[in-house]
Parts: structure tokens; C-alpha cells; sequence
């Protein structure tokens, strides 16, 4: 009686087996795609030739175990990952767009505020120039290369003169500054064919164009009108006059008298002991600091 049970349990456990095999060949039959004209093809073949083909067909198949069987889903991720990417290279072509545009307005701001400036500048300077230099001509202008030589700078000075407002093109390198001391407008000079003390009087009417038009709470000079002639000193004395008195502190140190005879307060700096000192001084004893020291260089 145990014989017989143990061979039905031998039985039962072969019956599931083949139950189960059954149905991953069900399975696998259901994943088969096969084209309706060749399924009549296989109906009309007997079962040996059947398993025979398909004895050939996984033997064909061992040829591609080399194959990546995971391509399929891989193809699939790499496809997911690769619109992501396209998204984010529009975003940042967007981006850069958007930049690119912004610096573009920024430039023409920055163009256009510059060119603005310089012919404010430009306008002070030659007002300047001719309160310190009688008949005298300036002006400022663009130099748009550095290499350019003297006769083209000054025919494109000339053509930028005639306009409202100087044109900053993109290829500015500085600006140049040019004069006539002589009032021939045709015959403007650089600064490196001035004198010293014309440099001094270029500088000086600069420093104030640019003071005009943003001032400074105070200035402070050391011995500017050292290198100019006593014409050149009285204007400029008289130029420093004019714009203190619109609340601007001018403080100087000179030893001429044309700026001392302007001045609100005079102050005398002496060396004690190695030692600095300052003391306040009325107009009669700064002149006569000045005659000292106008003696000492042999001046009078």
C-alpha cells in the first residue's frame, strides 16, 4: 500500500512538472509573432519536421549569444537620457540667448553713455581751454585704433568734430586730446609736441572740464603753476577763484604769488626739529615766503 502511494506521489510531482513546462511553452508560443501566411506553412508540416526546424533554428540562434541581450532596455534609457539632454540644451540656448541680448543692450547703454559723457566733457574743456589760453582751440577726440598715424587722426577728428556728439564706434581704443595755442584751428598739436608748462595748462583745463561736470568735494594741487608763465598763472588763479566758488575746496601748495593773492586763507608749512608745522598765515607774510623762496632760486 506505501508502494502504491509513493508511486502516486512519483506521478502527481511529474504531472505538475509537465504542467509547468506547459505552460512556459504556452507562454513562449504566445510571444512567437508569426506572419498569418506562413502560420497554413507550419500547419501543413508533420511534427517531426517541425522540431527538426526548430532544432536548426535555436542552433542558428547560438551563433548570437554574444549578443547584449539587455540592448533593447539600454536603447530605452539611453533614449529617455537623451531627451533630457535635448531639453536642457534648449533651456541653456535659451539662456545664452537671453544673455547674449542682455550684453548687447548693456553695450549700447555703456556706448551710448560714454559718447555722451566725452561731449559733455568735451564741451567744458574747450570752454576751459579758452579762459586760460587767449584765442586758443581744443578739443577731444576718439581714437579708434592705436596704430593709426597723426594725419588720419586728425582728418577723423575733424569729421567727428562737425557731429552733435562724438561716435563711439566698437573698435575705440582711447581718447586724444588736441590744441592750438595759437587759435588756428588747422594746426592742432599733441600732446607729445607740447611744452612742459602747455602740458601743464592741457592738464589743468581737463582736470576742471571733468570737475564741471561732476564735482568733487575738494582739490588738492601741489605746485601746478610751478612750469607756467605768470600770463598762465593769473588765468589759472582766476580759473580756481571761479570754481571755488561754487562750494568746491580748493587746497594748493605754490610758491608764486598770482594764487596767493586769490586765496581765502594762506598757511605756512615749516621744518622744526625734523618735525612738520603749520601755521596760519595773513597774505603780507606769504608773500613774503614767496619772495624768500623767489630769491633763493634767483627768480627776481
Amino acid at each position: 500500500m506505501a508502494a502504491h502511494h509513493a508511486s502516486l506521489d512519483d506521478y502527481a510531482l511529474k504531472v505538475n512538472n509537465l504542467t509547468k513546462k506547459r505552460g512556459e511553452y504556452d507562454e513562449k508560443l504566445r510571444k512567437l509573432t508569426i506572419v498569418a501566411a506562413e502560420l497554413d506553412v507550419y500547419r501543413a508540416m508533420a511534427t517531426p519536421d517541425i522540431i527538426e526546424l526548430l532544432r536548426n533554428v535555436n542552433k542558428d540562434l547560438q551563433k548570437f549569444e554574444h549578443v547584449n541581450k539587455k540592448a533593447i532596455d539600454q536603447f530605452a534609457t539611453f533614449q529617455d537620457q537623451l531627451q533630457d539632454l535635448d531639453q536642457e540644451g534648449v533651456q541653456l540656448t535659451r539662456s545664452r540667448e537671453a544673455i547674449e541680448h542682455f550684453i548687447q543692450e548693456v553695450d549700447a547703454k555703456k556706448e551710448h553713455l560714454l559718447a555722451d559723457v566725452l561731449h559733455k566733457v568735451d564741451e567744458h574743456f574747450q570752454d576751459i581751454f579758452k579762459e586760460l589760453v587767449r584765442d586758443g582751440s581744443a578739443r577731444l577726440t576718439m581714437v579708434n585704433t592705436v596704430d593709426e598715424d597723426i594725419d588720419s587722426l586728425r582728418a577723423s577728428a575733424s569729421k567727428k568734430r562737425s557731429a552733435p556728439a562724438p561716435d563711439l564706434a566698437s573698435g575705440v581704443k582711447g581718447v586724444k586730446i588736441e590744441v592750438s595755442f595759437t587759435g588756428q584751428t588747422k594746426s592742432f598739436l599733441t600732446m607729445s609736441q607740447l611744452s612742459g608748462g602747455q602740458k601743464t595748462v592741457v592738464a589743468l583745463a581737463l582736470i576742471f572740464a571733468m570737475q564741471r561736470l561732476e564735482p568733487a568735494p575738494f582739490y588738492l594741487f601741489d605746485e601746478v603753476d610751478a612750469a607756467l608763465d605768470t600770463q598762465y598763472r593769473v588765468r589759472v588763479a582766476k580759473l580756481i577763484q571761479k570754481d571755488a566758488q561754487n562750494g568746491v575746496q580748493m587746497i594748493l601748495t605754490t610758491f608764486r604769488p598770482e594764487i596767493i593773492e586769490t586765496a581765502d586763507s594762506c598757511y605756512r608749512v615749516t621744518m622744526r626739529n625734523r618735525v612738520s608745522q603749520i601755521d596760519s598765515v595773513d597774505l603780507a607774510q606769504a608773500k613774503e615766503v614767496v619772495d624768500q623762496q623767489a630769491a633763493i632760486e634767483g627768480l627776481e
